[in-house]
């Protein structure tokens, strides 16, 4: 019957005096486990920690993470910090993907000028690529050069 056999500290279960757990089995073998009861990076007993940013949920007004991307309460997705906002839209590269999109002419409007030329000279990879872009730009998952989502539409 396995359980705690009792907590262990020393060079070979831990480094810097941290305190680790050793379970034993059924067939006595020794597992540890190798994450410290207490955390290292903790601090101190008296010293500031400063509190992580938090901002509103637009549906249900609950305090989030700023970073957060879903609301924890209600799941609703919450918009993109600014810093990871582009200044591209949906609207003028869905136009370019939809009319001139077997030509890359939206893959150069975001930037992406390899993959653009590309494109070009396979005619949007024989409609499939241009299918695939339109899809992409429609759901809101077309990406920037710089890797940032296009969200907004206008």
């Amino acid at each position: 019957m396995g359980g705690i056999s009792g907590l262990h500290s020393g060079s070979q279960y831990a480094s810097l005096g941290t305190w680790y757990l050793v379970l034993t089995t059924g067939s006595g073998s020794f597992l540890r486990y190798d994450r410290p009861l207490r955390d290292q990076a903790s601090p101190k007993m008296g010293t500031y920690l400063p509190a992580r940013p938090t901002k509103f949920c637009l549906a249900c007004n609950r305090i989030i993470d700023a970073e957060a991307v879903v609301c924890t309460s209600c799941g609703v997705m919450q918009p993109l910090p600014p810093e990871m906002a582009t200044e591209k839209r949906i609207l003028p590269a869905g136009l370019l993907c939809f009319f001139l999109g077997v030509f890359g002419a939206h893959r150069f409007y975001v930037g992406k000028i390899g993959t653009g030329l590309l494109q070009l000279f396979t005619l949007g990879g024989l409609g499939i690529w241009w299918l695939v872009d339109m899809i992409l730009l429609v759901s809101g998952e077309f990406r920037d050069k710089e890797g940032n989502r296009i969200t907004e539409w206008t």
